[in-house]
């Protein structure tokens, strides 16, 4: 038995265990067989460099040397025949390449490392897709490995992803608790407040304005005691006020008379509506907050 080359499209394809006499009727049809340009090449694959083609390379030599041998003494011998392929030191002339390629990728995937085995076969592709083939039984060890590391790293992936979520959705809801609870405490305070203010703003206007209707009275009475024709200095303040009786002026010197007085009185009442509709809005708000359902968990 022997083993021949037969062109098939463009690429030599070994052929083994072929009877001798076979080889004689091939040799003889060989000789009377046409050419193959690469014309009618190019006329049946209008694109023959999307398909992958392998070429195969006769080996012309085997061994790895003396002192690269020794090499795996020092470091594992996958890693180092990973460090020759990607450092273009992949010779497909070497018989021993392609087994220690196969080799590579066993113990690879026996020990796990299934980033290795994608490096491996990434640079195969990239650099020697034209000379590699990697025997059936590795490439099928290797596939089933990287389908299990996929489907692992997608259950590892979802239970992480529903652990998160789930703790997402519960921090979201706690914080939506303090909202609901901060909110409605801090409503309260500022109402609580704006009724404290309006007291001690009420008791304040009753006390001072008290004392001013004290001291307008007692210069009412001062100037009757004087005589109504009597002069006093700095007294035209009362000018208004000398026909009525000291009792009916200070009557009419209410609070509220005292405030538009000073013009104070529509900054005190500005400032109460604005209060009472911060107080609407926000009562409104809450009601709206109240509503909003947590997510489930």
């Amino acid at each position: 038995m022997y083993a021949i080359l037969i062109l098939q499209k463009g690429v030599y394809v070994m052929k083994k265990n072929i009877p001798l006499k076979s080889i004689a009727y091939f040799s003889i049809a060989m000789a009377y067989s046409p050419v193959i340009s690469m014309e009618s090449l190019k006329k049946s694959d209008p694109n023959p460099l999307e398909q992958s083609q392998v070429m195969t390379v006769i080996p012309t030599t085997s061994g790895l040397g003396i002192w690269r041998s020794a090499w795996n003494l020092v470091k594992a011998e996958e890693e180092n025949f990973y460090q020759d392929l990607a450092n273009d030191n992949y010779n497909p002339e070497n018989a021993s390449h392609p087994r220690l390629l196969d080799k590579t990728l066993e113990l690879f995937t026996t020990k796990q490392n299934d980033k290795r085995v994608t490096d491996t076969i990434f640079v195969c592709r990239e650099k020697y897709s034209a000379v590699v083939t990697i025997k059936h039984s590795s490439a099928c060890m290797a596939h089933k490995f990287l389908v299990a590391q996929q489907a692992a790293r997608e259950e590892r992936l979802t239970k992480t992803l529903h652990d998160e979520d789930k703790n997402n959705r519960k921090r979201t809801n706690d914080i939506l608790e303090l909202i609901k609870q901060t909110l409605g405490s801090q409503i309260t305070i500022l109402s609580k407040e704006s009724i404290n203010q309006h007291q001690e703003q009420q008791a304040t206007i009753e006390t001072e304005s008290d004392e001013i209707r004290r001291l307008k009275k007692g210069r009412l009475l001062l100037r009757k005691l004087s005589g109504k024709n009597n002069t006093i200095p700095g007294d035209e303040y009362c000018s208004d006020e000398d026909e009525k009786s000291p009792e009916t002026a200070i009557s009419e010197y209410t609070n509220d008379h005292i405030l538009q007085k000073l013009y104070i009185d529509t900054q005190l009442d500005e400032t109460k509506k604005s209060t009472q509709s911060i107080l609407t809005k926000l009562a409104t708000l809450y009601e709206e907050i109240e509503g909003i359902q947590e997510i489930p968990l």
